[in-house]
């Protein structure tokens, strides 16, 4: 009897569990608004991490084409991802604009866009 009371309340805070709604999932800001290659960009908002496992991924984006720069996530939580631009040059033409995309720690998330965009700008030459 003891056995099947412990089971009826892991069952029934389990279902107690499934009933929470969804946290919310937004961006508030992204910062520095541009950067060459090596820069760090600092995301914060809330809902990164729905379920309290896995890691969020991170993109620089550009509406209206297929062209991303994966960001290399260094750190994160619930609230605030910092994330690295490895790689990513501007272009001559000038299209070096980008949407900073978020997609949160969870499979077949959606992509949450900063309000803040992002520019890969040319790296400082050091003049020796």
């Amino acid at each position: 009897m003891i056995n099947l009371t412990k089971r009826l309340l892991t069952l029934t805070a389990g279902l107690a569990l499934l009933a929470l709604p969804a946290a919310a999932q937004s961006v508030d800001s992204s910062t520095p608004t541009a950067g060459a290659e090596g820069t760090e960009i600092t995301i914060t908002g809330e809902g990164f991490l729905p379920t309290g496992k896995g890691k969020p991924k991170v993109w620089l984006t550009q509406e209206g084409t297929k062209k991303k720069v994966v960001l290399k996530v260094v750190s994160f939580s619930d609230t605030e991802i910092v994330a690295l631009l490895k790689k990513g040059k501007a272009n001559k033409s000038g299209d070096d604009d980008y949407d900073v995309t978020v997609f949160p720690a969870v499979k077949k998330a959606a992509g949450i866009v900063s309000p803040q965009g992002f520019r890969i700008a040319a790296p400082e030459l050091e003049i020796k």
